[in-house]
């Protein structure tokens, strides 16, 4: 809550939970020691990105987004 005090002031004191909704399967299955960083380049014309091929988050997702467009740009020059 004190992070949201500091992004949005005191009104944060007047706000209440309303809900909080668990979605199963949201999110790729995750467990330590798994490695989730697999190739972006599926054959010479097909790349994918996505949290399936990184972290299970949307972090994950955005470093799998310019691992593969960094692949593709390195692949157009050569």
């Amino acid at each position: 809550m004190n992070q949201m005090k500091n992004w949005f002031g005191e009104q944060v004191d007047t706000w209440r939970h309303l809900r909080t909704y668990s979605i199963r399967h949201g999110q790729p299955n995750f467990q330590s020691k798994m490695s989730f960083r697999k190739f972006n380049q599926i054959n010479s014309t097909l790349w994918i990105c996505g949290d399936h091929r990184d972290t299970p988050s949307i972090q994950g997702a955005m470093v799998s987004g310019r691992r593969t467009a960094e692949s593709l740009i390195t692949t157009l020059k050569d």
